[in-house]
């Protein structure tokens, strides 16, 4: 919990440092180098946007590229990457994840959030990222089985609210499981993070199309000390609890994978 993060509210910090936790842990598990986060081209918020969650890695030095094909959120990237003095250390890429311009097995890990449900040919984009790793695919979900789904598609049958957060037929590790072997994916991990005291937030409508703000704000335990207060008391929280409350607590599931 020890570095700087993008100011999005307690819930969407929180995530950034379990998420940011599992991903230096198995790059120092598997002394990887080189990293390609692959964006969705979702910019409702920075939580689904690509470049926060390889911060802490760019910081550590290692040789970070972020790909997506929204211009806009290769943007806010290289934003956030220039007031973290980071922005030497990452290469910004537009391009669909379905066809990279990169050369087979140039990463030590490709790693994508919430590309499953929302890609339309997950599959094509899946084995492009492996293709261009040489050694792991790390996927992160929505957890379709989290109860605020549950509250969601109920108030949402009510009001007659369309569902606009991707595909819930791909957002178990039942599914995910699955998935990554007919991609032709050896299964190494899985499990699911982001398990604070509440619900998963779903909105209900999709809020307005995320602007970058004037202002990108930096949140550190100096500026904001109740807020990490509270970020450690939830970071024990989710420590502390039993594997098969977090697959129905968690909001994000993952798996990882090898070639």
């Amino acid at each position: 919990m020890g570095y700087d993060v993008i100011d999005e509210g307690i819930g969407v910090i929180h995530e950034r440092i379990v998420k940011g936790e599992y991903i230096h842990h198995i790059v120092q598990r598997y002394n990887l180098r080189s990293i390609l986060e692959v964006g969705s081209a979702i910019g409702i918020e920075m939580g689904a946007g690509v470049g926060i969650d390889s911060l802490p890695l760019s910081k550590k030095n290692k040789n970070v590229v972020l790909i997506d094909h929204s211009k806009e959120n290769l943007f806010t990237a290289m934003q956030i990457y220039k007031i973290t003095g980071l922005r030497s250390k990452v290469c910004l890429v537009m391009a669909h994840p379905s066809y990279m311009p990169f050369k087979t097995n140039s990463f030590d890990l490709a790693f994508n959030s919430y590309l499953v449900e929302f890609e339309v040919n997950p599959v094509k984009c899946v084995r492009e990222m492996m293709r261009v790793s040489k050694q792991f695919v790390l996927l992160f979900a929505t957890n379709y089985l989290n109860i605020g789904h549950l509250i969601h598609k109920i108030y949402g049958g009510v009001i007659r609210a369309p569902w606009e957060n991707g595909s819930k037929n791909r957002t178990t590790l039942c599914f995910l499981h699955k998935f990554v072997e007919i991609i032709g994916l050896k299964l190494v991990d899985s499990g699911a993070v982001d398990v604070p005291p509440w619900p998963s937030g779903v909105a209900i409508r999709k809020t307005e199309e995320y602007r970058l703000r004037k202002k990108l704000q930096i949140t550190n335990p100096d500026l904001n000390p109740i807020a990490f207060k509270l970020l450690k008391l939830f970071y024990l929280f989710e420590k502390s609890t039993p594997k098969f409350f977090k697959i129905l607590q968690s909001h994000i599931i993952y798996v990882l994978a090898k070639k």
